[in-house]
């Protein structure tokens, strides 16, 4: 299926994977994306609580980065185990999350909490998040969905925006 990678001890997590795209599912984090112009490997740098720290997932699937957030690393695959998100008490502020990403990497980004703060990612860009505060400079589209309280900064859009807010 894939590697598989959680910071079973709590401790920082520092590692590349050579996928092309990186989905983020579940997450309650402060996100740094940095975009550089060479083609590679993408990198994952992840700091926080050492608790929080061993909830997270990360999986290269294909040519997918899975990241996630929760405990239990085999159930945390189901959708059915976004209920986990609200069962503990998370603060953005436990988890910061750098990925380096050479531009044109596509975001998937689903039932986020906390901040991203990111460049120009010059790609797709999907957003779905429920309390967030997050910044994008250009991208290819943009389908952003907020639930709950948020402010989302886009820069040029180069082909679509849909935007839904509840």
């Amino acid at each position: 299926i894939g590697a598989s990678a959680a910071s079973s001890t709590g401790g920082p997590v520092d590692k590349t994977f050579t996928v092309r795209r990186v989905r983020i599912d579940g997450m309650v984090a402060q996100v740094d994306i940095v975009t550089v112009p060479q083609p590679g490997p993408i990198r994952l740098q992840a700091t926080g609580k050492p608790d929080t720290l061993k909830e997270l997932q990360i999986r290269a699937v294909g040519d997918e980065l899975f990241l996630r957030l929760d405990s239990d690393e085999d159930e945390a695959w189901f959708p059915w185990n976004l209920f986990n998100l609200w069962g503990k008490d998370r603060h953005a502020r436990d988890l910061s999350l750098r990925i380096t990403a050479p531009v044109g990497t596509p975001y998937d980004i689903d039932g986020m909490v906390g901040t991203i703060n990111a460049g120009d990612i010059d790609a797709p860009l999907r957003l779905d998040a429920h309390a967030i505060q997050a910044r994008f400079g250009r991208t290819q589209s943009a389908k952003v969905s907020i639930a709950g309280s948020g402010r989302v900064a886009l820069g040029a859009v180069k082909e679509t925006v849909d935007l839904e807010v509840a």
